[in-house]
């Protein structure tokens, strides 16, 4: 909340100029508020200038919708500490969840890495569900979301075997659609890392996921799934990065390696 006018008047000429020039959504200069105003201002508005696309999925252009840059953070932390206070995951949840405004489809684009699932049943909603074999876990999962534009998403699944065995990359790839607060991604066509078709749990080898997001901003993305909560973070690095760390992508330098050797 923002006390005197002074900092209202402030604030609003700040997102003024970049309203003018048609931004799709505007958020104040976090720095120049942090020196200037007090702590309160941590939380800030972003205001969404989306228009309706074709299908109507974008949010209501002029409609606030508040981003707790604060609370994504200490989440962040929480929910990445070895031993993980669920009460206090909760709390932060419930923080974000009561600040969420309407959300423009393009809040949503980019790389996301689940980062918190209440349990392991929540996992298979949004992957393969092959986590729940005999000796396999599921070590990381990242999700791309597309520009409102294109409607694409991409999921990479991360399983490990049990033993001596490389890590697992399974990719879901398909189109998206957005009408706030409802996500739904439909994956037409899933495929290990070698391209290789594979089928879900179930069998099948196409799936849709329905989400509700009910909070996302700068770095955090809330949705939830049936009665399951799930937390998301933005990667920063790119995914690829991140694969490659698993080891279930090389490197170029290992492809040209390869290559040399005539393998």
């Amino acid at each position: 909340q923002i006390g005197s006018q002074s900092e209202m008047t402030a604030l609003s000429a700040l997102l003024l100029p970049a309203v003018l020039m048609g931004a799709g959504y505007v958020p104040c200069n976090r720095h120049a508020c942090l020196a200037r105003s007090p702590p309160s201002l941590v939380r800030f508005t972003i205001v969404a200038m989306a228009k309706k696309d074709k299908k109507g999925t974008a949010g209501k252009a002029g409609t606030a919708r508040t981003v707790d840059t604060a609370t994504e953070r200490v989440l962040l932390k929480v929910v990445r500490e070895p031993k993980r206070d669920l009460n206090e995951i909760s709390r932060f949840i419930e923080k974000l969840r009561s600040q969420r405004g309407a959300i423009p489809a393009q809040a949503l684009s980019g790389g996301w890495q689940l980062l918190w699932v209440p349990s392991a049943a929540a996992l298979e909603s949004i992957g393969t569900g092959l986590h729940t074999l005999p000796g396999t876990s599921l070590e990381d999962f990242f999700l791309s979301i597309g520009s409102s534009k294109s409607r694409k998403c991409e999921a990479n699944e991360v399983l490990r075997v049990f033993g001596p065995f490389p890590n697992i990359r399974n990719i879901l790839s398909g189109s998206y659609s957005f009408n706030d607060p409802d996500l739904r991604l439909t994956y037409s066509e899933m495929v290990d890392g070698l391209g290789k078709q594979v089928n879900a749990k179930d069998g099948t080898s196409a799936r849709v996921v329905n989400l509700s997001v009910v909070y996302c901003g700068e770095e955090v993305m809330v949705a939830a799934s049936g009665g399951a909560t799930l937390v998301f973070g933005k990667v920063k690095g790119g995914i690829r990065e991140e694969l490659i760390r698993l080891r279930v992508l090389k490197t170029r330098s290992d492809d040209d390696t390869e290559e040399k050797s005539g393998r």
